[in-house]
């Protein structure tokens, strides 16, 4: 939703950091002392207003919604691809490729798809590649937080259930 409200055809790690902030609070708020000032502080790093997180989510809840009762939705204007289906694409910025890519290297679990193996990249594996990117500004950023990195290692390498 944040790369669509800013018509970017690209999706960034900010848009991605803003998607855990929004719907795995729960599972990565553990790895800070001060969950308020975590808050604030991602609020700060993804460039997002306590009103404009509002709205956001008034508008997720209103999609989640329609998607639940089988209504089609119009896609959001956006200067991206468009799809077969009139769906908006957009592109993975080079930096959130990379993010992935790392945390597809870190990731415990995979997936078996015909003959090959899929990594499950669960929200801490992606959380923990960007704060172990040195060359990032967003993981400088994120570590200066006082992320417990450690912990979120921890928890990324021997986590306490297998995906279902």
């Amino acid at each position: 939703m944040l790369a669509t409200s800013r018509a970017s055809s690209l999706l960034e790690v900010s848009d991605v950091l803003v998607g855990m902030y929004i719907d795995n609070w729960e599972r990565i708020s553990r790895f800070w002392e001060s969950k308020e000032e975590i808050s604030k502080a991602l609020q700060q790093l993804c460039q997002i207003s306590g009103p404009r997180w509002q709205k956001w989510m008034g508008d997720y809840d209103a999609m989640r919604t329609q998607f639940q009762e089988n209504r089609k939705l119009t896609p959001p204007p956006t200067t991206g691809k468009i799809n077969a289906n009139g769906e908006a694409v957009l592109e993975i910025s080079s930096d959130l490729k990379q993010a992935f890519r790392a945390a597809d290297k870190i990731a415990p679990y995979s997936d078996r798809l015909e003959t090959s193996l899929i990594p499950i990249v669960s929200s801490e594996c992606l959380l923990l590649s960007i704060a172990q990117d040195a060359n990032s500004a967003i993981g400088r950023r994120l570590l200066a937080t006082g992320l417990d990195v450690s912990s979120l290692e921890q928890s990324v390498r021997y986590p306490k259930h297998a995906p279902i």
